[in-house]
């Protein structure tokens, strides 16, 4: 019946007014649907680890066909033009009451947690709220799937966004407890992954909400260039004023790189949390930053990879894939560890460094940053 009623208002006359009214409840009207085995999947929560694989057993609740279709005209609607704020407002408030007890399901779900990410775009600061209060009982797993953890990118990246807005008073149903926050809820983000950071960084869609967090708690968030080949450092999308709770955690989470600098140094996937941190931290915390620097400049330069004795910095140099590389401490190193690795990794083999297709653009730029003249010296010898 939506769809017909959706053709009849595309066929009306220009001029006519059209009275956009959400689509039909997907229970409106019918009993409940009765829950079944299959109404469960198997998603990604940690329980035991399978070689290099982390295995998981969680079920997740699935949505019912008719809430699927539901959601689906939902998404549709939301792309249509509104006849006024207001009236826009009204769907929306309509929409989330029928997303309530349905988080982790739409969350989960790959079509509609692309519904629910156009919902938080426009969403109050209550109303999204409310959704990811439900959602932090299942931190893991929703951030460990596929689409929950796009979902929790786009809520996050709302900040920004309401921080500037006014709140407005909703009316709460009875017996329902106050809202928390967006901010005390990130900070709830910041403890969970506290507990579990190495598991976090080391999971695909883990790292990927490791890394936004990482963003919004410096309030610094980069483009998505950054990191691609041929990308000139960290650009920068935008910037904005957070609260101090916010740079206070960012710093408590970054200290717990200094546990497992072995793995953030040379695992692919770990490693993108580390590089996301070091770019946040030089714009906002330049000190913790250059301690993490010099950790990874130590360990990288201790570790011996081949019989010639080159280190593994020194190979870092060279390989574009290596996880931690040596551009990534170029960009955010302080110049008096930057002129260490170059006395201490770079004359050895500064031709070869020179006439490497990767490795020559690291040793331009080392120069570029601090030149001296008796590395200029050693270039010109």
């Amino acid at each position: 019946m939506g769809t017909k009623k959706e053709k009849q208002h595309g066929n009306k006359r220009k001029g006519e007014k059209i009275n956009k009214q959400p689509p039909k409840s997907p229970n409106e009207g019918s009993s409940p649907p009765k829950k079944r085995k299959d109404d469960v999947a198997k998603t990604g929560h940690p329980i035991r680890m399978k070689g290099k694989k982390i295995v998981s057993e969680v079920q997740l609740p699935r949505l019912d066909p008719k809430s699927v279709g539901y959601f689906r005209r939902v998404g549709e609607t939301l792309q249509e033009k509104f006849e006024s704020d207001e009236d826009r407002g009204i769907f929306i408030r309509n929409v989330f009451h029928e997303v309530k007890g349905n988080e982790v399901a739409l969350a989960t779900d790959m079509s509609g947690s692309l519904v629910l990410q156009k919902l938080f775009s426009v969403a109050t600061s209550s109303q999204l709220c409310r959704v990811l209060t439900v959602l932090s009982t299942q931190w893991q797993e929703v951030c460990w799937h596929h689409s929950g953890a796009h979902v929790i990118q786009t809520a996050l990246l709302q900040f920004q966004r309401l921080q500037k807005e006014p709140e407005e008073e909703e009316e709460m149903e009875e017996g329902e407890e106050p809202v928390r926050t967006l901010e005390e809820i990130v900070l709830n983000l910041c403890s969970e992954i506290k507990e579990k950071f190495i598991l976090y960084n080391q999971d695909t869609h883990g790292s990927f909400v490791v890394r936004t967090l990482f963003q919004v708690l410096s309030g610094v968030i980069l483009t998505k260039e950054m990191g691609r080949k041929g990308a000139k450092g960290p650009a920068v999308s935008s910037e904005f004023e957070v609260p101090d709770s916010f740079l206070a955690q960012l710093q408590e989470l970054c200290s717990c790189f200094n546990e497992h600098v072995g793995v953030f140094a040379t695992q692919k996937v770990a490693s993108m949390g580390m590089q996301v941190a070091l770019q946040v931290l030089h714009r906002k915390a330049p000190a913790v930053c250059a301690k993490l620097c010099q950790q990874m400049i130590e360990y990288l330069s201790s570790r011996n990879t081949s019989a010639d004795g080159s280190s593994l910095l020194g190979v870092s140099l060279k390989i574009d894939q290596q996880p931690l590389t040596g551009e990534d401490l170029r960009c955010q190193g302080q110049v008096s560890q930057l002129r260490r690795v170059f006395k201490n990794h770079i004359p050895s083999q500064l031709h070869t460094f020179s006439a490497h297709p990767i490795a020559n653009y690291t040793v331009q730029r080392l120069h570029w940053r601090h030149p001296d003249k008796e590395n200029c010296s050693t270039v010109f010898r």
